[in-house]
């Protein structure tokens, strides 16, 4: 049975707090900053297949298929598909885009032999009841001098906001898995364990950055009444520096294939 976390039941709170809100533009903003800057492969004038594997409301396969690209979108919830679809559908309806709802490793093994020159995986790992083992099996998907970008929830950021917050009790007792309907995720990750298994698996990260690294600190009325072209601006700044960038909501690796050839079993 999988146990990974199917996001059906919480897309109203994704489209409230996420999609239609300020965290989401910032979100999106520097991981297409990240990828357009540091990805060589975007620079070159070819059209890429590229696998957008738990897709939600797929903005960032979105823009990168505006540019030619070839793309998949999997996920393993339906409302996820079927959002990720209407923003296709109004943006760009001539897209170059397969969709697929299946579990994450499901579409691996039922795709063993694909090759994607690029790979995001944005905000799933932290879901995910194995999310070593399912990374490492994804790569296996990753070509030859390919690119994965990959984002997590940051574990550090988690507990400042809890130290700050006065949660005092969740630090002591290391309790930061989120409630069942709560979109704190339930395996929040350490990026010192996400870098040893890219390590591992001879992936070098070849840029990194925070995602929100100081927005989500921000006093809630302050969030709402400030500029977003301010915010913007700053958060495009600090996610790029030390120590700025290690306190983030988010971290973001973008990161290139090492491998000679990886192996599809």
């Amino acid at each position: 049975m999988n146990t990974d976390r199917n996001f059906d039941d919480l897309i109203d709170q994704y489209l409230k707090k996420i999609c239609h809100n300020k965290k989401g533009i910032l979100r999106n903003h520097i991981i297409l900053r990240d990828l357009h800057d540091h990805c060589k492969l975007l620079t070159e004038n070819k059209s890429l297949f590229i696998l957008d594997s738990g897709c939600g409301n797929g903005k960032i396969s979105l823009e990168l298929s505006k540019k030619g690209h070839t793309i998949i979108c999997n996920d393993i919830s339906i409302n996820m598909i079927e959002l990720c679809k209407n923003e296709f559908l109004k943006e760009n309806p001539h897209a170059q885009v397969e969709f697929s709802h299946k579990p994450i490793q499901k579409f691996i093994k039922d795709n063993k032999n694909l090759k994607f020159d690029i790979i995001l995986f944005h905000a799933v790992l932290e879901w995910l009841e194995k999310p070593e083992e399912t990374l490492q099996k994804l790569l296996t998907l990753l070509s030859t001098d390919g690119y994965i970008s990959l984002m997590f929830y940051n574990i550090h950021s988690l507990i400042m906001r809890n130290l700050i917050y006065g949660n005092h009790n969740k630090v002591i007792k290391q309790d930061f898995m989120g409630d069942e309907s709560s979109l704190t995720p339930q395996n929040p990750l350490y990026p010192e364990n996400v870098k040893s298994w890219l390590n591992k698996n001879n992936i070098e990260i070849i840029h990194s950055s925070g995602v929100r690294v100081f927005y989500d600190f921000m006093d809630q009325n302050l969030q709402r009444d400030r500029n977003i072209e301010d915010i913007l601006h700053l958060e495009d700044t600090y996610s790029n520096k030390e120590p700025y960038k290690n306190f983030g909501r988010y971290i973001h690796y973008l990161c290139k294939n090492n491998n000679i050839k990886r192996s599809t079993k």
